[in-house]
């Protein structure tokens, strides 16, 4: 079995913790259209919560196959093919003569800084579930 009911366990509540920063977003949204810009902003959310998951799953099969030590060097790869990933997501709305461009950018990073401390808190407990 690939994912064991741990690993299973975390992906629920990393779904309802997205589901939770989903909502409250949607909701700042709502009330502060001033501050938080809305356009495009929920469909980071999905696509952030999307390649974290797909990530998340990957480097948990990928660390299966490899020793141990090699374990944060697959969290590295994994972030920084991540990070290119997003940055190309990103790149028409750099590039773009858009007003709140910089509004845009700024929520998209708390976003996906906010889901790269739920990857950590996931690789730290499994690290420390080997030793």
């Amino acid at each position: 079995m690939i994912i064991s009911k741990r690993n299973f366990r975390f992906f629920t509540y990393y779904t309802i913790i997205g589901l939770f920063l989903f909502i409250l977003h949607y909701f700042l949204i709502r009330f502060f259209p001033q501050i938080f810009y809305p356009v495009k902003i929920l469909e980071s959310h999905i696509f952030i919560y999307l390649i974290t998951l797909i990530f998340l799953i990957s480097s948990k099969i990928i660390t299966r196959k490899v020793r141990k030590e090699l374990v944060g060097y697959v969290f590295l790869a994994s972030g920084l093919l991540k990070m290119f990933i997003c940055v190309f997501y990103l790149f028409p709305i750099i590039r773009s003569s858009f007003d709140f461009r910089k509004v845009y950018i700024i929520q998209f990073f708390v976003i996906y800084f906010i889901y790269l401390f739920l990857e950590i808190f996931y690789f730290a407990s499994e690290n420390k579930m080997k030793d």
